[in-house]
């Protein structure tokens, strides 16, 4: 079950946490190609690995609260493309 009335801020603390893990995911990458000790990189690939794995979850939280505007958004876009064709 969705609940509808998620607050706005409830919606900005998801988002700066995707664009603070989707941060993560990107340095970690990045160190863990530049870095030449194998020993801090590996702790780069554990922090990428962990970091990605917790965005995907926060992704997929992000898109089930969105869904219902998801929807609308897709419905009212084919509904235009349906005027066009039938024109």
């Amino acid at each position: 079950m969705v609940i509808h009335a998620v607050k706005a801020q409830t919606h900005l603390k998801i988002d700066a946490l995707l664009f603070a893990l989707l941060s993560i995911v990107a340095l970690s990458a990045v160190m863990g190609h530049i870095d030449d000790a194998a020993h801090t990189r590996f702790m780069w690939h554990i922090l990428h690995g962990v970091a990605g794995g917790t965005m995907s979850c926060v992704l997929a939280l992000h898109l089930v609260l969105h869904w219902p505007w998801i929807c609308s958004q897709l419905a009212r876009l084919f509904r235009k493309q349906d005027m066009v064709v039938r024109e």
